[in-house]
């Protein structure tokens, strides 16, 4: 069975579940549980540093934008639709997202602006990572 995010355990239910789908904003359909996702991206920009009593720093502002340009162009690579995220502060500045759906595991870590590190984990098989430069403002949907 995969592990959950260790951070989840650390600090309890920090994210949006992994369930159900995470609906774009188009001319058409604006999903709720995108305003979930804009909603909890809001309360990373709000965290200050020692938000969890242990003093980590909070998310830098940055890497929150750069998440949320992230999802968006996920969003549009995907039609549309994605399996909701696990959005949680790093240890380190960083944004993690998660997703687990059935015995797949992947997570994104922006850890700057122009850098994104990626794990893929499948229940009983070897896990892949790597980094990548996530798309840029102007490549917004």
């Amino acid at each position: 069975m995969i592990e959950t995010l260790t951070r989840n355990e650390k600090y309890g239910n920090t994210g949006v579940q992994s369930e159900g789908l995470l609906e774009g904003r188009d001319a058409h359909a604006k999903g709720a549980r995108w305003e979930e996702i804009e909603h909890r991206l809001y309360e990373l920009r709000s965290l200050r540093d020692d938000w969890d009593g242990d003093g980590t720093p909070a998310p830098a502002s940055a890497n929150v934008d750069a998440a949320s340009i992230l999802l968006r162009w996920l969003l549009s690579q995907r039609g549309g639709s994605l399996p909701r995220p696990r959005i949680t502060p790093g240890t380190n500045r960083e944004v993690v997202i998660a997703w687990q759906v059935g015995s797949n595991y992947f997570e994104l870590e922006v850890t700057r602006p122009d850098r994104v590190e990626w794990v893929h984990i499948v229940a009983g098989a070897r896990g892949a990572d790597g980094a990548f430069v996530p798309p840029s403002i102007e490549a917004r949907p």
